[in-house]
């Protein structure tokens, strides 16, 4: 005698659930994944950005960045990125000092992407200026007089 296939509705409907649990499981592993790149990318962008920094201005203070032997960016690269902010048209890498910041973290991450200008010259003095200086890695391209306020706390 033959074995007889029965249909049961809820042994089907649990089935689809596990499966759909499992792809729901494999597009949650490939979002975490995706954002793990990401933040690799970030970091390595933040690395490099470091390095230009300490090639370009040394660790001593500098009153006269040269901006000839600075990338330019446009805005829209600074936007786009996780670690700069632009400070009187100085592009400055944020990642490394963020944690050292006296004023903490936060007031770093506050302004990543952003122009940090008004916040930076109503609350540094010329010990924040000389800071700036170290961790310039470039210059926002057609940003008038950069480094000019700057200068002025120096």
């Amino acid at each position: 005698m033959g074995a007889v296939c029965t249909k049961d509705k809820s042994s089907t409907a649990v089935k689809n659930e596990n499966v759909s649990s499992l792809k729901k499981g494999n597009e949650d592993k490939e979002e975490i994944h995706g954002k793990a790149n990401s933040e690799n990318e970030a970091i390595k962008e933040s690395k490099k950005n470091e390095e230009m920094a300490t090639k370009v201005n040394g660790h001593a203070s500098r009153k006269d960045v040269d901006l000839n032997n600075l990338k330019k960016y446009s805005k829209e690269e600074v936007e786009s990125s996780e670690t700069l902010m632009i400070v009187d048209g100085y592009v400055v890498e944020t990642a490394s000092f963020k944690d050292e910041h006296p004023g903490g973290s936060r007031a770093i991450t506050q302004y990543r992407k952003k122009d940090a200008t008004l916040m930076f010259m109503s609350s540094h003095s010329d010990k924040g200026a000389e800071k700036l200086l170290q961790i310039v890695v470039g210059y926002v391209d057609g940003y008038p007089n950069v480094g000019e306020k700057v200068k002025d706390l120096l």
